[in-house]
């Protein structure tokens, strides 16, 4: 039955992490926000952190129909009702024209997982990208738009 429970808990997090990946490259901010518990937060290293619903829905809304999220070789450790997850990440830039997508960057993501009742949510995911934070937002064409977010951390409205 362990084994079983197991293989569950992996197919569910690699789940969530492939819905991350679909949800952030269309701009659906609500349903992205739904992938972190009420506390969970979003960090990308060398910007900022993105916490709370409204910040994170914010988030996603920027890279809407531009960015292409890749994930690989997921690495996923359960204990319990949490986990850890370090996957590879590989982002393009879809042109805007939709005629091709070029390569940006590669890194990172560093998760901490809860199991609840909707299933397994993000309580905090980490981007450690290879490129620095302002030239990846730069090529991504994202940069203005995740400055105009509210950082309430620094207290922001």
């Amino acid at each position: 039955m362990l084994v079983l429970q197991q293989i569950s808990d992996y197919i569910e997090i690699c789940t969530l992490s492939a819905r991350y990946n679909y949800l952030a490259d269309c701009g659906n901010g609500e349903a992205y926000a739904d992938l972190f518990t009420e506390d969970g937060y979003f960090e990308v290293v060398g910007n900022r952190v993105y916490r709370g619903r409204a910040e994170l829905a914010a988030c996603a809304a920027t890279a809407a129909n531009k960015t292409v999220h890749v994930t690989a070789n997921p690495i996923i450790a359960v204990d319990g009702d949490t986990a850890t997850q370090r996957t590879r990440l590989i982002s393009c830039l879809r042109t805007p024209d939709g005629t091709r997508n070029e390569f940006v960057n590669t890194g990172y993501y560093i998760d901490v997982l809860r199991r609840t009742p909707a299933g397994w949510r993000f309580v905090s995911r980490r981007a450690e990208c290879d490129l620095n934070a302002p030239e990846l937002l730069a090529r991504l064409g994202v940069s203005e738009a995740l400055a105009q977010i509210p950082d309430r951390s620094r207290g922001g409205a």
